[in-house]
């Protein structure tokens, strides 16, 4: 009560006096701790997975593309930081959801994501190499035996009403394409996480204005991932990977494509 009245009394003397940012500030502790940092906390978010996998190797036609707002108009979720490197073991810094993918080359044993797991894909030879997981972790790994192999994530910041996952794959011989179909209803932050075994060689098509935020392809790639984002409007939308062997040597049993996205509805 008496840091109550405190408050009151210095909120008064910070209108009088002109000082808004002061006034707001204390308004905001008066309101809950995790409304006092700059981008408010996001209220539990609920994953609404719609899984559409896709498992050919005909990609469909995109959806009519409605016109792309610019990330002003929105100023709800958005990324903070996005990372992929060699290795099994991933740490991000602190956010509030965080999405994680692994791609693994050659014909050995894998796990999936130790927390989290969300969807994954195996080769023709059946063995696990691409995987998907997300969560409130900031951190995540996985096992391999394979002797290439890498870890991406994306942590996500500010505030959003609910999520949806959506994902494609295709684990046949040779993969090297796939897609997924998804519905935005709000005006939204979508992130694209794509994953590729045993190639080298991504990129992503089908989503306006997407903005690549880290990027693991080339000839001297390991294993191919890419991490995008994009603000969009109410649609329908396809997000469609390709991918492609870069280094020779590469076996078409051991290939498998995964792309997930993840829909940050904006309407709190």
């Amino acid at each position: 009560m008496v840091w109550g009245i405190i408050i009151a009394v210095v909120t008064c003397v910070a209108t009088i006096a002109g000082v808004p940012w002061l006034r707001d500030y204390l308004v905001s502790f008066q309101s809950g701790p995790n409304t006092i940092v700059i981008v408010p906390a996001p209220k539990a978010p609920s994953i609404e997975a719609q899984r559409s996998a896709n498992n050919s190797t005909s990609p469909p036609t995109p959806s009519p593309l409605p016109p792309t707002p610019s990330p002003l108009d929105f100023g709800q979720a958005g990324v903070l930081i996005a990372t992929i490197h060699d290795g099994t073991d991933i740490q991000l810094p602190t956010g509030h959801f965080y999405i994680y993918g692994f791609a693994t080359g050659g014909g050995a044993a894998s796990t999936p994501f130790m927390v989290g797991e969300y969807a994954n894909a195996k080769n023709a030879a059946g063995q696990l190499a691409v995987s998907l997981a997300y969560g409130s972790n900031n951190q995540n790994s996985y096992t391999t035996r394979t002797g290439y192999h890498v870890v991406g994530g994306v942590c996500v910041g500010g505030r959003w009403k609910n999520i949806e996952g959506f994902y494609g794959s295709n684990s046949d011989q040779g993969a090297s394409v796939a897609a997924a179909s998804f519905k935005v209803t709000d005006d939204s932050l979508v992130v694209v996480i794509g994953t590729a075994a045993s190639q080298q060689g991504i990129s992503l098509q089908g989503i306006p204005d997407l903005q690549v935020d880290a990027l693991n392809s080339g000839p001297a790639a390991s294993e191919a991932m890419i991490i995008a984002h994009s603000y969009l409007r109410p649609g329908s939308y396809t997000v469609i990977q390709h991918s492609e062997a870069l280094s020779a040597g590469q076996d078409r049993q051991h290939m498998a494509v995964l792309v997930g996205v993840f829909v940050f509805s904006s309407k709190v």
